[in-house]
């Protein structure tokens, strides 16, 4: 059992050293593959399929494939190997491994005649160039747009496509095709804007030290095309230029220079200039601009029906191009899908209005709910607050009208106080008064009738004490109308004006009260009294006013 264990650990570690293997191969092969695709080429074609295990190393090695073949010059026509990296890459690929694998799959349908759908792929790769870090294959994918468009005649927006690309190889500071970039706009612009085109080859200029030998071939061709006809002695020196700065002859646009040669009426070069055309390029008879050439050459030296032959062969091959180009859909491709695209951002901003509306229903349900729940909430402890306010009011009317009985025992205490007080007073003036009248009653009845004059004096001699009557009448009001003496005394009246007020309400005549206080006139006495007692005193007279609170 520990034998077979370790059997398929020693097999299961192989196993993953040879997938690491392979994928640090794949890995370095793509750091290298543009500086070096040929070397790239040779390390991919010796990897068998059955070395590629994970999907992941299939989709990468069909990419890297895909761009070695691409990038050495070798066309092919069939999508099957590109196919497995935009099947894998189209879920779990990063922006740049879905915008290559698009766009070469796009370039391969191009390579089979098959621009609509080569654009139909472009235009899946574009959707990634923004949050692709790789400029230069963006600006790659522009570039193959701009051609297709060029192919169908479609002269503006393939200068718009050559724009985007420059302007993507400009941020990758990718020179060598930043200048080729610009040559072709110079080439579609020389048509429209000549003030254009050569602003544009002065930046070519600019860059000459980083020109290949092909590109300054495009400089000077287009350069030559923009000099008018009439400045013969301008055009033929930037051609001698062009001849002697280029030494790679095979990559002189041999065509170009026929033409101009033709127009200037310089026969001689312009068949020379034809014939090794022809020699450079194998394709030659299925270009229809050597028919052209040849056809004017023809014509220049008076052999008509050559010229004529020339030209319907022209014919026979732009037409045929027409009819294919015309068969295709490819100028309406990436109107329908910016038609699909505009349907589609349609459908999801009505989606967001339906779902914003949704949410701001259930959000208003919400809110209402807890609004609803908040004033029920109110309601119960406004409720409860009612009802804690009415206990407080009852429980306070208990403690005022508690507070008034206590009030009232609080008063008849101190009024049983004053009376205790008043009738230990009393006692103790019974316990003075009382021997000397039982005495008096005692010598009355017993002494003769002559001697009964003595005990009136007596009585009048006690009758003469002041003192003692007004004790003994304020003490007998003090017991028996003790509210009346406590109103007066509220009112701020002294004992002397109480004492007054006593006499009044035992019907003492004014004048015998004024007399008994040594007074001169009775109705200036009781002025006070009126005055202290104020507007309860009203309009009756002081005397019927005390009778009546003596009453209550």
């Amino acid at each position: 059992m520990k034998r077979a264990f370790l059997v398929a650990s020693v097999l299961f570690i192989c196993l993953a050293c040879s997938e690491s293997q392979i994928s640090r191969t794949l890995n370095d092969v793509e750091s290298y593959i543009s500086e070096r695709p040929d070397s790239a080429l040779t390390v991919l074609s010796e990897i068998s399929s059955e070395e590629l295990e994970s999907r992941s190393e299939q989709a990468q090695y069909a990419l890297l494939y895909s761009i070695a073949l691409d990038k050495n010059y070798i066309d092919v026509t069939n999508d099957s190997l590109i196919n497995i990296a935009v099947n894998y890459y189209k879920r779990r690929g990063t922006p740049d491994q879905k915008l290559k694998s698009y766009y070469y799959q796009g370039i391969i349908a191009k390579h089979g005649g098959q621009n609509e759908l080569a654009m139909t792929s472009f235009i899946e790769a574009e959707k990634y160039e923004k949050s692709s870090k790789d400029l230069t294959a963006a600006g790659m994918l522009h570039t193959a747009k701009g051609g297709i468009y060029l192919n169908i005649f479609d002269y503006l927006d393939a200068l718009k496509e050559y724009n985007k690309a420059s302007e993507f190889y400009l941020a990758a500071k990718d020179t060598a095709r930043y200048i080729n970039s610009i040559c072709r706009e110079a080439n579609q612009l020389r048509y429209t804007s000549v003030d254009s085109a050569n602003l544009y080859l002065d930046v070519v200029r600019s860059l000459w030290t980083y020109c290949s030998d092909n590109q300054k071939s495009n400089y000077y061709m287009n350069r030559i095309h923009l000099i008018p006809l009439t400045e013969h002695s301008e055009k033929l020196d930037t051609i001698n230029a062009y001849l002697v700065e280029v030494t790679d002859s095979s990559v002189i646009q041999w065509c170009g220079l026929a033409y101009e040669y033709c127009e200037q009426d310089m026969c001689a070069e312009a068949e020379e200039c034809i014939n090794l055309f022809a020699f450079y390029d194998p394709n030659y008879i299925n270009d229809p601009s050597y028919y052209t050439i040849l056809s004017m050459i023809y014509e220049k030296y008076g052999e008509y029906e050559k010229s004529l032959n020339a030209y319907k062969e022209y014919i026979r091959i732009t037409d045929a191009k027409d009819m294919i180009i015309f068969s295709e859909d490819t100028k309406f491709i990436q109107e329908r899908q910016l038609s699909q695209l505009r349907n589609q951002n349609q459908r999801l901003a009505l989606l967001s209005l339906v779902l914003g509306i949704l949410l701001f229903v259930i959000l208003c349900v919400y809110v209402y709910g807890k609004i609803k729940t908040k004033l029920r909430e109110s309601e119960m402890e406004r409720a409860r607050l009612d009802k804690v306010s009415k206990e407080l009011e009852a429980s306070n009317s208990a403690y005022v009208q508690k507070l008034k009985d206590a009030d009232r025992q609080r008063k008849s205490l101190q009024l049983a106080v004053r009376r205790l007080e008043h009738d230990d007073d009393l006692s103790g003036l019974i316990k003075d008064r009382l021997p000397s009248l039982v005495d008096l009653i005692k010598e009355y009845l017993t002494v003769s009738s002559k001697n009964r004059r003595e005990i009136l004096e007596q009585t009048c001699s006690f009758l003469n004490d002041k003192e003692s009557i007004n004790q003994t009448l304020l003490l007998y009001f003090q017991v028996c109308y003790p509210d009346f003496i406590v109103y007066l005394e509220k009112k701020g009246l002294d004992s002397m004006e109480v004492l007054c007020c006593c006499l009044l309400v035992l019907d003492i005549p004014g004048t015998r009260i004024a007399d008994y206080f040594d007074k001169s006139a009775f109705y200036n006495f009781t002025s006070g009294i009126r005055r202290k007692i104020g507007p309860d005193l009203g309009k009756t007279t002081l005397a019927n006013f005390l009778k009546t609170k003596l009453d209550k």
